[in-house]
């Protein structure tokens, strides 16, 4: 969506703005581009850093606070899940 927030990989729309999630696979930028590399190609900002649950697949709201243990099945969260 254009307001850049992550939706999650089962969802169909943003849990922000309820912009229908982008057909491809990409990333989005905080300026508004669509991306598939580390870095955008409008404005060249880093892909920022997502987390996802290795266990359950559940993504935070906020990628940049994710929480210690994942609130779906209790998994800790580490460098498995980013």
């Amino acid at each position: 969506p254009k307001c850049g927030a992550e939706v999650g990989p089962k969802s169909k729309f943003c849990p922000e703005c309820g912009t229908k999630k982008p057909e491809n696979d990409g990333w989005i930028c905080a300026c508004g581009a669509v991306n598939k590399g580390k870095f955008c190609s409008e404005c060249g900002a880093k892909k920022p850093q997502s987390f996802r649950c290795d266990k359950c697949g559940w993504v935070p709201a906020d990628p940049t606070k994710p929480p210690k243990f994942c609130p779906e099945c209790g998994d800790r969260f580490d460098e498995n899940d980013v």
